[in-house]
């Protein structure tokens, strides 16, 4: 089409409601101009380009074809030129994940122009994990892939919520061999060392579909992201929660907290704390409030009882002397103490 006018023109098919090329056909477009013409179920008004085999030429650029001169109507993405399917375009990915702590991706479906199709509310696109040799499997020594894998197009995007439970040893964990308990009040400051900041570097996954429209198989670029291999692999107040060398990160409920993922009691595994009796309120996560002015330090991993109000005496042992984290509170002294 060269020094050609289009006015009122309608796409019946996915668009291209002046021009349509497709298959093996060539096509030109040049010096035109148009005017309140609709592709209501697709794009390009002016012109679409379907499929892979289609060869097109816009003479001038399309900056030159699609200038403010031009009008259209009802479309629903790129309304001067737009193609079918050309890439699968990751937008939102992690770059750091957390043991068991779901992240979003979202891809989105792209025509040749960088414009996402719209139209596309039917293709299902599914996410694979992938070892660095290749191959839909994860590498072994990093453990295993939650969460929603598949996903349905809807307005050209998906979005997947996916969770890594990584394989843990006890050297990757701390260089001691051994978590931290509450047995001992000299435990309370014996918290693992790092020990080389190493790391898992694992190529996550890829969304891999087929394109409800042309047939074609659709497949995004690899995602690529960092699972750190620390003494603090899960946020505050989380712990890692083991089940045998699979570990994911696990956030304290009610009653209980965590400022150290490694902190547990005495069965050797990290453990959410139950709050010391002294504590005002103890939501969850990672918050213990305590009464005003009462002394509460932060012994790398726990809450230890330093001072009382005026009036008030500290209890931080259990029935046979020993010190309980759980006990310790303030008490009123009697009359005359």
């Amino acid at each position: 089409a060269i020094c050609s006018k289009f006015y009122g023109s309608v796409a019946t098919g996915r668009g291209g409601a002046d021009v349509a090329c497709g298959g093996s056909a060539s096509c030109t477009l040049g010096e035109v101009a148009t005017a309140n013409g609709t592709a209501p179920n697709g794009g390009g008004v002016l012109m679409f380009w379907d499929g892979f085999g289609s060869r097109g030429t816009l003479m001038g650029g399309r900056r030159a074809l699609c200038d403010e001169h031009q009008s259209f109507g009802d479309v629903v993405y790129g309304p001067c030129v737009a193609t079918s399917f050309r890439k699968l375009a990751i937008e939102d990915a992690p770059t750091v994940l957390m043991p068991g702590i779901a992240a979003t991706v979202r891809v989105v479906k792209k025509d040749a122009f960088g414009q996402i199709i719209r139209s596309d509310s039917a293709s299902v696109v599914q996410a694979y994990t992938v070892a660095e040799e290749g191959g839909l499997s994860l590498d072994p020594d990093v453990g295993s892939v939650l969460g929603t894998s598949i996903g349905e197009m809807s307005d050209g995007e998906a979005a997947f919520a996916l969770r890594v439970t990584p394989l843990f040893h006890a050297g990757d964990l701390h260089a001691n061999h051994s978590i931290p308990t509450l047995e001992r009040a000299e435990d309370l400051g014996r918290l693992p060392q790092a020990s080389g900041g190493q790391a898992w570097f694992t190529t996550l996954s890829y969304i891999w579909g087929m394109d409800e429209d042309t047939g074609v198989g659709m497949k995004s670029d690899t995602i690529q992201t960092l699972l750190p291999k620390t003494v603090q692999p899960c946020p505050r107040g989380y712990i890692l929660q083991l089940d045998g060398q699979a570990g994911r990160c696990v956030q304290c409920a009610l009653g209980k907290y965590s400022l150290h993922p490694l902190v547990g009691y005495a069965d050797g595994k990290p453990e959410c704390l139950r709050c010391p009796s002294g504590a005002s309120a103890c939501p969850g996560g990672s918050r213990v409030d305590f009464n005003p002015g009462e002394v509460w330090e932060e012994r790398e991993g726990a809450w230890v009882l330093r001072a009382c109000s005026r009036g008030h005496g500290a209890v931080n042992t259990s029935a046979d002397g020993s010190f309980s984290h759980d006990a310790q509170r303030c008490e009123a002294c009697d009359a005359g103490s």
